[in-house]
């Protein structure tokens, strides 16, 4: 039953109890979110998510929630808040903080927090907080709180509610509309993020600048794999490859445009029009 208050700009994914029963956010049964038993989320009394600018949440820059750089709040390097988002963890989010919550997780957001809330989850929000409602959770929202239900089991009571659980999102018109991508003369306008090499992780296909990039696995079935994917902005794309140094916009025909999911479309074939920004802006020479 631990408990996580976010503020700021921080973000909280899978707000599980650790990802061995009983073990709480550090790496050691019991032990909390800091380097020893009981220490909190900075080494010293009164310190927040980290006492110096641009250091993490552990006592050392760059170190993440446990004591060893690159440790997360799991004890495996690389292992955030727990890889299963479920638990009855409590977060309090203000600021600008997002949280990822699942399980029976509850979630008290104020601010300008956003909340996605699956299964389970309870958020009691207020002030100009946002709040995703999947599945069965449950959101109890102050008058002016924007909830986007996308789930008829969830319950809400209280804010502006935002009702697009009948919208179907497995289909490109209305996937493309719901989250605002640019159509143009029958190409929806999709981003990469690739290396130096202008390739990914999949070796063999070069998304450099002016090329047309064809996908010899091609298969039609709305689900990851067989084909090219891609994401509506550059920085959504980088969550699916961490490695990459470049990002790149490119234009797919919508006739052979697949949605995958609520971030990814796919294709038989792209091409790339330039190489983008993080942000989208078109990188000069």
């Amino acid at each position: 039953s631990a408990t996580v208050r976010a503020s700021g700009s921080a973000t909280v994914r899978g707000v599980g109890l650790g990802h061995r029963p009983g073990v709480g956010l550090g790496h050691r049964p019991g032990v909390g979110l800091g380097h020893r038993p009981g220490v909190g989320l900075g080494h010293r009394p009164g310190v927040g998510l980290g006492h110096r600018p641009g250091v993490g949440l552990g006592h050392r820059p760059g170190v993440g929630l446990g004591h060893r750089p690159g440790v997360g709040l799991g004890h495996r390097p690389g292992v955030g808040l727990g890889h299963r988002p479920s638990g009855s963890a409590t977060v309090e989010a203000s600021g600008s903080a997002t949280v990822e919550a699942s399980g029976s997780a509850t979630v008290r957001a104020s601010g300008s927090a956003t909340v996605r809330a699956w299964d389970s989850a309870t958020v009691r929000a207020w002030d100009s907080a946002t709040v995703e409602a999947w599945d069965s959770a449950t959101v109890r929202a102050s008058k002016w709180v924007a909830v986007h239900l996308f789930s008829a089991r969830a319950t809400v009571s209280g804010g502006v509610v935002i009702d697009v659980s009948a919208l179907d999102l497995d289909e490109l018109d209305t996937w493309a509309e719901y989250h605002g991508a640019t159509v143009t003369d029958g190409a929806l306008t999709a981003y990469k993020a690739v290396g130096d090499d202008w390739q990914t992780d999949r070796k063999g296909w070069v998304y450099a600048p002016g090329a047309t990039v064809t996908a010899d696995d091609w298969d039609a079935k709305p689900e990851c794999g067989g084909g090219l994917h891609l994401c509506l902005t550059p920085r959504k794309s980088r969550g699916y490859y961490s490695m990459a140094t470049r990002y790149v916009e490119c234009l797919i025909d919508v006739t052979e445009a697949v949605v995958v999911d609520r971030d990814k479309v796919k294709a038989r074939s792209v091409r790339v029009v330039r190489e983008v920004t993080i942000d989208g802006e078109p990188v000069t020479a």
